[in-house]
């Protein structure tokens, strides 16, 4: 069972990051901000609790995936990630805050929850002026 990634240093191009379903994986290494070239990071159903605060030099990350993760919060420097444009965040059960800086997202397309097991993070989430889209329930657009 996968407990802690590679060194990325050693990976630099590195475009898509799929660390779904190691489920012993508890945290992310700061040198994850070292991958410049990264499009996908997906974290689903993994143990981590919370990103470092370095992938926000993720220039070119466009998709994050967190679902069924144990996310409690997403880094509180995500308004500052220049591409990203969807965070898939369904069945984050632990997901407890989301930043209000992630209104700077300025192609920011969707946010992924399920309402029925994040029951706190969309009263959140609405105050964003951004879409979401609640499974098991229904779309909503927000403005």
């Amino acid at each position: 069972m996968l407990k802690e990634i590679f060194e990325p240093s050693t990976f630099l191009s590195l475009e898509k990051l799929i660390l779904n379903g190691c489920q012993m994986l508890t945290k992310l290494s700061d040198s994850i901000g070292m991958l410049k070239y990264l499009i996908e990071l997906d974290v689903s159903f993994t143990s981590i609790v919370e990103l470092p605060n370095s992938i926000v030099n993720l220039k070119s990350l466009k998709v994050l995936k967190i679902g069924g993760s144990r996310m409690q919060k997403l880094p509180y420097t995500i308004g500052m990630m220049e591409k990203i444009w969807k965070i898939y965040g369904e069945d984050c059960v632990k997901l407890e805050v989301i930043p209000s800086d992630i209104v700077r997202l300025t192609i920011f397309a969707d946010f992924e929850i399920n309402r029925n097991l994040c029951g706190e993070c969309t009263k959140v989430s609405i105050e964003f002026g951004k879409s979401i889209s609640i499974f098991k329930s229904y779309s909503m657009p927000l403005g």
